[in-house]
């Protein structure tokens, strides 16, 4: 993939810093530089990601429609790519992603199953024809996806997805996964126990025991010196706590403190739409203690995003998260207590 030139990597930082995460220090790292280069290599890319950032920028007919634009020219593009024998680039899968990304905020299911299978389909197109590695982004990517994914809001998280990625090795995404499917029974356990199993052996039989299972198994997961693996690892802790309590706050504060410094470990800064639709930072602010300074990190992280999605155009960013529902009320009440606490300090400012 050639690198941008200096004049690009300018016009693409001050592009990228502008829409997406409003900075003027971009890039600061080189897995940020490596990211322009990917940027500048793919039209498609190009597109997809003003797809997503103008479909949001005003409320008007006018900026939906050059979004679809957007997406339209991206998909036209990739297209090309696909007949020509030219998709196996990463900035191609990148771009597919993208576009998943912003049907999900578009709460357009039908369109993302349909770039959920192009995913599955390019990562096994790539690994048929020999391109049997993948940058570190797109595993982590999915990986921390799982965590959004146990609340029906995922943005590119899929069976088919973890199936394609399965193809090319390493235990993280299978791992999660074994661990998703094990908290959606342990919720459904609960449910039962909360609704018509009040004796104390179904609790131990049906809910302690296999709490407790889980949350070595994410222990052991969050020994990996992969940030993306680590800070899944210590948001599917937390969930975990918050579903069946055995923990004092303080000991959910220090797990939260640990999802922040494994989030902060993240070599490229996510962007306002990435941070918004976040459920680790969202577990991480319900679950730190109030007051706590490892709380504020979570509720500045969100507040900003929701801040700045809102002065872009996008008046009620929140009520995308009318779609999350999963059978655990607990952790329900916490995360509508959370979203009604964003929504009152948007709008009493910054």
């Amino acid at each position: 993939m050639p690198s941008a030139s200096n004049e690009e990597r300018i016009s693409l930082s001050a592009f990228w810093s502008r829409i997406s995460l409003d900075a003027d220090n971009y890039p600061n790292t080189p897995d940020e530089a490596a990211w322009l280069d990917l940027l500048a290599s793919e039209p498609a890319l190009i597109e997809s990601t003003l797809a997503v950032t103008t479909e949001h920028w005003l409320s008007d007919a006018l900026c939906k429609q050059r979004a679809g634009v957007h997406s339209s020219r991206a998909a036209n593009i990739l297209v090309q790519r696909i007949k020509s024998r030219e998709a196996l680039t990463d900035a191609v899968l990148m771009a597919v992603l993208t576009l998943a990304f912003r049907e999900r905020l578009a709460d357009n299911d039908v369109v993302w199953g349909i770039h959920i299978d192009g995913i599955a389909d390019l990562l096994r197109e790539r690994y048929s024809q020999g391109v049997r590695t993948l940058p570190p982004w797109v595993t982590g990517l999915v990986v921390s996806d799982s965590v959004n994914t146990l609340f029906n809001f995922p943005r590119v998280y899929h069976s088919k997805v973890v199936d394609a990625l399965g193809l090319y090795g390493g235990i993280s995404v299978s791992r999660i996964a074994a661990l998703t499917d094990g908290i959606s029974r342990l919720w459904a356990s609960i449910e039962a126990h909360r609704t018509g199993q009040p004796d104390s052996s179904f609790a131990v039989d049906m809910i302690e025991g296999p709490l407790a299972r889980l949350e070595t198994q994410a222990r052991l997961l969050g020994s990996s010196d992969d940030p993306f693996t680590q800070s899944t690892a210590f948001a599917i802790e937390l969930v975990l706590q918050l579903s069946w309590p055995t923990q004092p706050p303080a000991t959910l504060t220090t797990i939260a403190g640990g999802l922040k410094e494994a989030l902060c470990r993240i070599p490229v800064r996510p962007c306002f739409f990435m941070d918004f639709t976040s459920f680790q930072l969202m577990i991480g602010a319900v679950a730190a203690g109030e007051g706590s300074q490892t709380r504020e990190w979570f509720l500045t992280k969100l507040k900003r995003a929701v801040l700045e999605l809102r002065s872009r155009g996008w008046d009620e960013p929140l009520e995308l998260f009318r779609r999350v529902n999963f059978p655990n009320v607990g952790l329900m009440k916490r995360f509508k207590s959370l979203w009604a606490e964003l929504a009152s300090g948007v709008q009493a400012g910054p």
